[in-house]
């Protein structure tokens, strides 16, 4: 289940006539550590023309004016540790679903595979959007080419240093187990 809140004090936002709202994902739980105020990092431009016709003793005559109002988008926080439910995920099945295509996982706790099989890394807020980043990559490239990924917790130590949260691997490589390390982190391979 997701949970959602919306930005400044929740609500929407209208611009040029359209509502938009501005969430963020919380955690299971509904709690986050994220700050209150979003960084912008672009700002978006709508443009809408209104249209005015009269009917004159002579004819028609018509005028048309626009306004423009703008929107800044959300960056999310990188000073976080994300849910991560180990040990109780060990050895449990996760399946993810694209379409009609399926795609299930064995999870394994505080551990990684090493060696040259990461195809990619990219920033996720939950070991489900690794796992789901694992099947798209298969289903576009209609094969299983990601048979296995990472997922790590401590965003804070993994986005300055390893530049993402989540790697997507070609192979398992070797396997190593962290036991107590103070990044926690999960692995999970493809099995069907």
């Amino acid at each position: 289940m997701s949970h959602w809140r919306g930005l400044r004090g929740g609500g929407f936002h209208s611009v040029a006539g359209v509502q938009i709202l501005a969430a963020k994902r919380l955690p299971p739980g509904g709690f986050s550590s994220c700050p209150t105020e979003p960084k912008v990092i672009s700002t978006a431009t709508a443009t809408v023309a209104t249209l005015t016709v009269t009917q004159g003793a002579t004819g028609t005559s018509s005028a048309t004016s626009s306004t423009s109002s703008s929107v800044s988008g959300y960056v999310p926080p990188t000073n976080v540790m994300l849910a991560l439910d180990c040990p109780n995920l060990d050895g449990q099945h996760q399946t993810v679903t694209l379409g009609s295509q399926s795609w299930t996982f064995k999870m394994e706790c505080d551990m990684d595979y090493l060696g040259s099989v990461t195809i990619v890394a990219v920033t996720v807020y939950a070991l489900q959007d690794c796992l789901k980043a694992c099947a798209s990559y298969n289903r576009n490239l209609q094969s299983n080419g990601c048979i296995a990924i990472e997922f790590g917790a401590n965003m804070t130590f993994l986005e300055p240093n390893d530049f993402g949260t989540c790697w997507l691997k070609n192979g398992t490589g070797t396997v190593y187990l962290s036991g107590s390390n103070p990044n926690p982190h999960a692995a999970a391979v493809l099995v069907s």
